[in-house]
């Protein structure tokens, strides 16, 4: 028994006991047989379920995301650029002692699948101040920034703190924290450093890169190298230094990117996978 046996016979031998014994232990390999079968089934229904929610929840936020699209054009290349660039840019973290832990395959797909809400507050915001093709006034600006409440509201309305899961809760750190600054003069929060999530300070540098590159109604595109030049000027005020870092040392990759997806149109937004 010590050794892995599940039953001993003694000697001589009993032919009632050990056709009992026998018996017992048919009856066991047929239950077990048909618990592996039920488990297999179980599984399938389990990984056939989740399948099925993942492709629910890709197409919510695809419809999400589409209502801002209907009245900005420019944010379906937007969001398709700053997925890939998340993922671009955490994949590449990830190789680095202080992100590994961190930077897991489940979370890098978690975000790369949730960058495309950081700014779905702004279909809370008028088209007068969203497509303004000028500077916006200090009491626009303001009303600006609540995109960031409208985004989170949006994803915490129908949810309590047990529902939240690491989906979710990914999501509102991608929202609430992509505005914040690294020396703490952001919003809503003035969050400052580490007290931002990740997920918020890797969004910063994604969102504000994309702005500055592209064109959009209120200015021209500055060129790639303009634009690297301001998020290192902003290194450790505006933005995590080690992020900056490494969006530098991959800033040719994610330069590829901005100019692959710049030509885009808004049916190439978010391919479900």
């Amino acid at each position: 028994l010590e050794l892995g046996a599940v039953d001993y016979i003694r000697k001589p031998l009993n032919a009632a006991s050990l056709l009992k014994r026998l018996e017992v232990h048919l009856h066991l390999l047929r239950a077990k047989s048909k618990i592996k079968i039920h488990n297999e089934g179980l599984e399938r229904e389990v990984a056939l379920r989740t399948k099925e929610l993942m492709l629910t929840r890709d197409i919510t936020i695809k419809a999400l995301v589409g209502l801002l699209e209907v009245r900005d054009i420019e944010s379906s290349n937007h969001t398709k650029r700053t997925m890939l660039m998340m993922k671009t840019l955490c994949e590449h973290l990830s190789l680095k002692e202080s992100f590994s832990d961190i930077l897991t395959p489940e979370k890098i797909d978690i975000l790369y699948r949730t960058s495309p809400l950081h700014d779905i507050g702004k279909v809370g915001i008028p088209d007068k101040i969203l497509l303004k093709p000028g500077k916006l006034t200090p009491a626009e600006f303001e009303f600006m920034k609540e995109h960031v409440k409208f985004g989170v509201d949006a994803i915490q309305s129908e949810l309590d703190e047990e529902s939240i899961d690491h989906f979710m809760q990914t999501a509102i750190n991608v929202i609430s924290g992509h505005h914040e600054r690294y020396d703490g003069q952001g919003y809503p929060n003035r969050l400052s450093g580490k007290d931002i999530p990740l997920e918020g300070r890797l969004m910063a540098v994604i969102d504000v890169y994309d702005a500055l590159s592209s064109k959009r109604v209120y200015k021209e595109a500055y060129d790639h190298n303009h634009s690297v030049d301001v998020l290192l000027s902003e290194r450790g005020k505006h933005f995590d230094p080690e992020i900056v870092d490494a969006f530098i040392e991959i800033h040719e990759d994610i330069h590829n990117i901005a100019m692959k997806y710049h030509s885009k149109k808004v049916g190439d937004l978010l391919e479900i996978k």
